[in-house]
């Protein structure tokens, strides 16, 4: 062996085991700040946990391990009702997830993400790819009960519905979504028809009847009585009375006609009042069984009066 072999190789030697040294110290580092973060996230002092477990993504070799750093971040963001930024490290996660039962629920949680920030269509595109994607390794009922939110809070009520049917019976959530079902059910029936409460009010103040609105139909039905009574009488007397009489029966006939015409428009309008208003109630119903299920979250409180 020639001397500058012999130093290649011993320099080659140092080297590794200088390397070697900075991957084992690294690694060291790593698991100390993870412990650290941990702590804190423990202790509900998320945004600490989250510095810590920066640190340890920024020494992180492996993509295993960035998995592990991205979706602490992640939850802890999320922990923090910080959704937008727990949303983006639940993504950055994705590219370093590498079994199918870890992108599944990853795909499942960015899904609640978006819900939680109310996208709901976001929500429901993504809902819809795990159960394309992932449906062997997801919990999949639990996915059909917050698409199915994710479709009422969007006044599509009858794919909501579907998506709380899809619930399987023994599931934890079946007994919310079995009450959320009928509710819906039972829904339908006691909406308004804007259209035929315009037909009704053809007649003044049947439309308003037909709504509930009883003070409003009595209302259209005496003041258009009222002005339809002298715009007659002053017809009536429109002969006797010359040019005074013709006069006061066109402003009262014009009168009379404006306040037809607005007692149509309104029966259309407080029919869309009374659904408003249908819904509002079905609404907090929905989110009152939700929350004493004890089963969700609290977020649904923020949709109240939306």
């Amino acid at each position: 062996m020639t001397l500058e072999n012999f130093i290649v190789k011993k320099i080659v030697c140092v080297m590794f085991l200088l390397y070697s040294y900075n991957v084992f110290s690294l690694q060291d580092e790593v698991k100390k700040y993870e412990r650290y973060g941990d702590a804190f996230f423990h202790e509900r002092d998320f945004f600490r946990a989250i510095t810590f477990y920066k640190l340890a993504l920024i020494d992180a070799a492996e993509d295993s391990q960035k998995y592990v750093f991205t979706k602490k971040i992640a939850d802890s963001f999320f922990s923090a009702a910080r959704y937008d930024n727990a949303l983006s490290y639940y993504k950055l996660s994705e590219d370093f997830a590498s079994h199918p039962k870890d992108k599944g629920e990853l795909c499942s949680i960015i899904g609640t993400n978006y819900f939680l920030n109310k996208q709901y269509a976001f929500a429901r595109e993504r809902f819809a790819l795990c159960l394309e994607n992932y449906k062997n390794v997801i919990d999949t009922s639990s996915i059909y009960y917050y698409q199915g939110f994710a479709h009422f809070f969007d006044n599509e009520y009858e794919k909501a519905q579907t998506n709380f049917e899809l619930v399987v019976h023994d599931h934890e959530l079946s007994a919310p979504a079995n009450a959320i079902t009928k509710e819906l059910r039972e829904f339908r029936p006691k909406r308004k028809s804007r259209a035929f409460a315009a037909l009704l009010s053809v007649v003044p103040g049947l439309g308003q009847l037909y709504t509930e609105h009883y003070t409003e139909a009595a209302l259209a039905f005496g003041l258009n009585a009222f002005f339809g009574f002298l715009s007659y009488d002053y017809f009536r007397k429109s002969q006797e009375i010359s040019e005074y009489g013709y006069m006061n029966f066109a402003i009262f006939t014009s009168a009379g006609l404006t306040l037809y015409s607005a007692n149509i428009y309104g029966a259309a309008l407080s029919a869309k009042r009374y659904n408003q208003a249908a819904e509002q109630r079905l609404k907090e119903r929905i989110i009152e069984i939700h929350n004493t299920s004890s089963l969700g979250v609290t977020f649904l409180e923020a949709e109240k009066g939306n």
